[in-house]
């Protein structure tokens, strides 16, 4: 437990009911003590009374037989002789009928508040009507006693009491405190501490429940709560942990497989079941177990607002609160990991549908190039075929010729063969390391005849060392493509012929190509919305507005930039950059 600070200890129940068994305590104790000391008083005050009482009669009846004898001196000088040698008798006095001072022994000296005065009466004899006459009260003995010794034994006794009596309460408090200390407040204190643990995280921590009294079921009671915290904790970090894998899935398959795995763990006593459809097909996926006379709990998949399957748990008795909120949540998680996994499938496919038919937009611009580059050699294996069919020749003359038809069909396969690599559907989709300049070269040859028709003047300033980069090789093939295809569309409209500037280059972690053209540039509105889906300059029927859109979805996908300069008659330059790879070609 934290130290109790600024004065809280005086708030605490600790404090509070110490104080009020204290005062209880104290109170009874003070309580008894004034009853025994009130007892003892009035007991030792009748016990003196008795005995002073006795002394007095004993005095009046020597003083009424001397009297009755008519020894009045000897009365006078018996009481005086008393007073001086009684310890106890310091005062006698006489008195009448009408409490008259008649003798009195002289003036005491001692403290009248040690003194202790009895009257007694003195009632006449027979003998006594001769001085007295006929009247029965002659008057009255009054007899001082010291009582001093008599007080101090009251004092010494009532000293011993308070003593016991303060002991005893000492005792008692001491007792009580310790009764209290180790069987309610450090329990307590116990349970204090295990809450701070609970509240930082330690959800094992147990209490004792040995002694059976109410501190042991608040004891019960919190161990359930905590073994409740943890299994609920458990079973949501195994989510977190569920729902972080299951994001970074890629197919369906992977995510039923994770889901059964994570079915298992989370609810291992129980038997579940995962079905879906797919393509008119249902998958089914179990966990160990049997449904035999178990009650079924049943959570829908829905993909697209669609139901496409559920997941099936079966159990023999009935689920918590926090279980049926874990089903229903896994059940979510998975519905929305499978939508997303079709969705993206049903966007990488149009994706590749849009790219192969840019592809084929843009073979359609480069046939009369593919034409050439096929009709050239063409016409040489042609020529000298008829060379060799109509004429005669030595060997070596055949071998030549043979060698020049061998020449020109290889440069048509290759042609051929990088154009159908180029309109392959799909293409090549790893990632694999290449030059860059391979790249610009490769796509200028695809274009040389259309640039060259056109009157556009290629200039290119590529790296002497490789430019090496991770890239789909037919996709910044595809990219690069469209570029230049803009660029000799906005030169020779604008001024029938133009200079397309190529430059490659590695700048720290990015290697870049750089194309600039001397076309009519573009108006800020246009470089703001030149890479959306859609978006072209050119007049209906001469462009789809795909080409640019796609160029940034690839550059994108290789987790590379691009970016464009352009003013109005000054023309217009792209840089695209592309993450370094490592110095090693594959």
């Amino acid at each position: 437990m934290k130290k109790i600070k600024n004065g809280s200890f005086l708030k605490s129940l600790r404090f509070k009911l110490f104080l009020i068994l204290i005062s209880g305590i104290t109170l009874s104790v003070l309580f008894l003590l004034c009853m025994e000391v009130t007892y003892s008083g009035k007991e030792l005050r009748a016990d003196l009374r008795e005995k002073l009482t006795g002394a007095a009669f004993i005095i009046n009846t020597i003083l009424e037989n001397t009297m009755a004898q008519g020894r009045k001196d000897e009365v006078i000088r018996n009481l005086r002789h008393l007073t001086e040698v009684s310890p106890v008798i310091k005062e006698i006095r006489l008195l009448d009928s009408n409490k008259k001072v008649k003798f009195e022994t002289g003036k005491i000296m001692y403290n009248q508040k040690n003194i202790e005065r009895l009257f007694y009466p003195i009632t006449a004899r027979p003998i006594c009507y001769r001085c007295h006459g006929q009247r029965h009260l002659i008057g009255f003995l009054e007899v001082g006693f010291d009582i001093t010794k008599e007080k101090k034994r009251l004092s010494t006794k009532l000293k011993r009491y308070f003593v016991s009596y303060w002991t005893l309460l000492v005792i008692l408090i001491s007792f009580v405190f310790i009764i209290l200390e180790r069987g309610i407040f450090r329990r307590l204190d116990e349970v204090g501490k295990a809450m701070e643990a609970v509240a930082a995280g330690d959800f094992r921590k147990q209490l004792s429940t040995k002694k059976g009294d109410e501190i042991a079921r608040i004891a019960q009671t919190f161990n359930r709560m905590s073994q409740n915290i943890y299994e609920i904790n458990t079973r949501l970090q195994m989510f977190s942990t569920f729902t972080f894998l299951v994001s970074q899935q890629k197919t369906e398959d992977d995510v039923i497989n994770l889901t059964v795995d994570y079915m298992k763990n989370i609810f291992p006593s129980h038997y579940t079941e995962l079905a879906i459809r797919r393509a008119e097909k249902e998958i089914v996926e179990k966990t160990p177990g049997r449904n035999i006379g178990q009650t079924e709990y049943r959570e829908p998949i829905v993909i697209n607002n669609k139901e496409t399957g559920n997941i099936r748990l079966f159990s023999d008795r009935e689920l918590t609160d926090n279980e049926l909120s874990i089903l229903k949540l896994l059940t979510a998680v998975v519905s929305r990991a499978i939508e997303r996994i079709r969705d993206y499938e049903q966007v990488t496919e149009l994706q590749e549908n849009l790219l192969h038919l840019e592809r084929l937009s843009t073979a359609g611009v480069m046939l009369g190039s593919i034409l050439h580059e096929v009709n050239n050699p063409l016409s040489g294996v042609v020529g000298f075929s008829e060379l060799l069919l109509y004429e005669e020749h030595d060997r070596e003359t055949v071998k030549k010729y043979a060698g020049k038809i061998l020449e020109s069909a290889t440069r048509i396969s290759r042609t051929i063969d990088d154009m159908l690599k180029f309109l392959r559907k799909g293409g090549q989709e790893e990632m694999v390391t290449m030059d860059l300049n391979d790249i610009v070269k490769a796509v200028l040859k695809l274009k040389e005849y259309e640039l060259r028709k056109k009157n556009i003047q290629v200039i290119t300033s590529l790296s002497e060392d490789p430019v090496l980069a991770r890239v789909i090789p037919n996709q910044i093939e595809q990219a690069l493509l469209n570029i230049i295809n803009n660029a000799e569309y906005a030169m020779f409209k604008a001024h029938s012929k133009g200079k397309l500037h190529i430059q490659t280059r590695q700048l720290n972690r990015y290697a870049e190509i750089v194309i600039s053209d001397n076309g009519p540039g573009m108006t800020e509105d246009v470089v703001r919305n030149i890479f959306n889906f859609f978006f072209t300059t050119k007049p209906p029927g001469e462009g789809t507005g795909l080409g640019m859109s796609i160029v940034k979805r690839i550059i994108d996908s290789h987790n590379g930039e691009i970016k464009v300069e352009s003013r109005v008659g000054q023309g217009t330059t792209f840089f695209i950059s592309l993450p370094v790879a490592a110095n090693k070609k594959e």
